[in-house]
C-alpha cells in the first residue's frame, strides 16, 4: 500500500463536488499521442482541478480523461480502449478499499474506471456499468458520462475527433 494524505472522505468530497470549466477557452482536441491539461474550478468552493484529456498514438481511439485535485491526486480516470488493467492482490495484512472487495486481482478490459483509493492513490479500476456508464463503447456517451461522474455541469468546450 502506498502513502497518501489525501483521506477517502477528501477525495469523495472533491470528485462530487460541482465543477465547470475554468475559462471559455475552445480546446482543440488532441491529435495523435498528445493530450490537454485543461483547468476545471469548483462552483461553490475555491478548489481548482485539472481535466486531462489524452489520445492514443498508434492505437488512435484510445482515450483516457481524468480528472485531478489539487494537481496531483487522480480522483478519476476512463481508460478507454486502452490496455487491459489488473487490481492489485493485496498481502494478507492489507485489504482491498471498501467497495473493491469483488475486484481483487481481476483483470478488466481495455474500457474501465480508475478511482483515488486512500493510501492505494489510483491502482483500484472497476469496469465501466450502469448506472453511472450507459455504453461502454461509445466514446461521446462516456465523455458525457465522466462529465456527469465527476459532477462537471459545465465541461470545457473541445472541438475535432473527441468522438
Amino acid at each position: 500500500m502506498s502513502v497518501s494524505d489525501l483521506s477517502q472522505s477528501e477525495a469523495d468530497e472533491l470528485l462530487t463536488m460541482e465543477k465547470k470549466r475554468g475559462d471559455e477557452t475552445t480546446w482543440d482536441f488532441p491529435g495523435q499521442g498528445e493530450a490537454l491539461v485543461i483547468p476545471i474550478v469548483a462552483v461553490d468552493s475555491p478548489e481548482e482541478f485539472l481535466l486531462d484529456v489524452e489520445r492514443g498514438n498508434i492505437k488512435l481511439i484510445r482515450r483516457k480523461y481524468q480528472t485531478r485535485a489539487r494537481k496531483i491526486y487522480v480522483l478519476a480516470r476512463v481508460d478507454f480502449s486502452g490496455p487491459p488493467h489488473r487490481n492489485p492482490t493485496p498481502i494478507e495484512s492489507e485489504r482491498a478499499p471498501q467497495g473493491f472487495e469483488d475486484y481483487v486481482g481481476m483483470e478488466l478490459s481495455d474500457t474501465h474506471l480508475h478511482l483515488y483509493r486512500e493510501g492505494w492513490g489510483n491502482r483500484w479500476a472497476i469496469p465501466l456499468e450502469p448506472p453511472a456508464f450507459h455504453n461502454a463503447d461509445d466514446p461521446s456517451r462516456i465523455w458525457a458520462d465522466f462529465m456527469k461522474f465527476c459532477n462537471i455541469t459545465e465541461p470545457p468546450d473541445i472541438q475535432g475527433g473527441l468522438f
